[in-house]
Formats: C-alpha cells, structure tokens, sequence
C-alpha cells in the first residue's frame, strides 16, 4: 500500500451531504503526483458498493475541549483506491458546514 501524504480533496464531504434526495456515485481514486503531493477521491457510496475489499473512506472529527472556552476541532480523513493506494488529510477547525455534513451520515 503506497502511505505518502496527499492533499485529499474534500469533494468527498460535498458528495455526501445530500441534497434533495440527490446520490453520488464516483468510485475512489488516488492520484500521485509525486511522493509528497496528490490528490484523492471518491463517495462513501461508492466505496460501499465496490465489487473489491480494499476501496473505503474514512472522516472523522475530534474535539479538544482541553481549553472548554475555546475548544478546538480536527477533521481527519482518508481513502483508499482499489490498488491500495492511501491519500488522507488532517484539517484544523474545519468550517461548521463539513462538521455538519459528517454528523448526516
């Protein structure tokens, strides 16, 4: 499995958050541009439905309430392409909108 850092592309959040009964289906995909850059992909739908084992998406969002007058929050995501290919992302504070779309799912 190819573990460099990419930058993930959260259309993933976008793709999930329904709107008007709206579904996305795009299967995952990683791209590589180079050891350290690249992008990724794809709907939890898609994942879930993939006739192999190894696609999947992952977000999750934690909170730090070490300071409960300012808490922060850190959204982590990841997806892996059925080649194996890892591509994540780790954003702090992340805006309310995708906090939101994630609690729908």
């Amino acid at each position: 499995m190819n573990d460099n850092k990419l930058l993930f592309l959260l259309f993933t959040l976008a793709a999930t958050a329904a709107s008007a009964g709206a579904k996305a289906n795009y299967e995952v995909s990683v791209y590589l541009a180079n050891p350290t850059y690249g992008s990724a992909g794809g709907t939890i739908a898609a994942a879930q439905n993939s006739a192999g084992t190894r696609q999947s998406i992952l977000c999750n969002i934690t909170v730090n309430v070490s300071n409960p007058t300012a808490p922060t929050r850190t959204l982590t995501c990841q997806a892996v392409d059925a080649l194996g290919n890892l591509g994540w992302c780790i954003l702090s504070n992340p805006p309310q909108a995708m906090a939101d779309a994630l609690e729908q799912k």
